[in-house]
């Protein structure tokens, strides 16, 4: 594989969020469709698959997770190389998804390991190709070709078009950790984020995601 099969490396910017008042209704955004997802508790992670095959899994803040999550490299090998994944890095601990059980993921002891789970949320960028540029509708389109079908350990995360559905989940999904929802116009780009993402925490402030947020390094 030659370099230009890999169009995004580092750094890569993750979105960050601020305040605003309400979850945004179905036809917020002029002339296209509110997605509305599911924010797992969980770590921010890029995932990525560099020259010859070799994946890489970063934090946020940089930081190397694959040692600690060698099921998502072992899925990545089956992504075609050039691909970026924006998601969440989850520990999956009975029927709910436990975001302090992670940490014994650091611990060598892999028998004290609980399940995980890595949540894709975006797809920036595909061989050959930076995504980022392109409306979401499109990257979730390209991510749907190149992730496996279920069972796998990388999947998408659930969405809806439904704000009656979204807000339901936000009740019935907060024990099982999913404390958020997130809701982004299906044309949103890296371009102009101020206004495409927003989610409601479980403390009811609504959050709007804009700006570039942490570099995270793919090496």
């Amino acid at each position: 594989m030659v370099r230009e099969d890999v169009p995004v490396r580092s750094p890569v910017d993750v979105v960050r969020p601020v305040t605003v008042r309400d979850l945004p209704a179905e036809d917020h955004w002029p002339g296209t469709q509110t997605r509305y997802e599911v924010k797992a508790d969980g770590w921010r992670a890029v995932a990525g698959v560099l020259e010859e095959h070799r994946p890489v899994l970063y934090s946020r803040q940089g930081g190397d997770l694959g040692a600690m999550a060698p099921e998502v490299l072992d899925e990545l090998h089956n992504l075609p190389v050039g691909t970026v994944l924006d998601g969440e890095l989850c520990a999956v601990v009975g029927d709910r998804l436990d975001f302090t059980a992670l940490a014994r993921r650091r611990g060598r002891d892999r028998r004290r390991w609980p399940p995980i789970v890595y949540l894709v949320v975006d797809c920036l960028a595909i061989t050959g190709t930076d995504l980022r540029p392109r409306p979401l509708q499109e990257r979730l389109d390209r991510l749907g070709e190149v992730l496996r079908p279920p069972p796998s350990v990388i999947q998408p995360v659930p969405a809806t078009t439904s704000r009656t559905e979204a807000l339901a989940w936000y009740e019935e999904l907060r024990p099982h950790g999913c404390l958020r929802t997130t809701a982004v116009s299906h044309r949103a780009c890296w371009s102009g984020l101020s206004n495409a993402f927003v989610g409601c925490s479980a403390l009811c402030p609504v959050r709007t995601v804009g700006g570039h947020g942490a570099s995270v390094l793919l090496q």
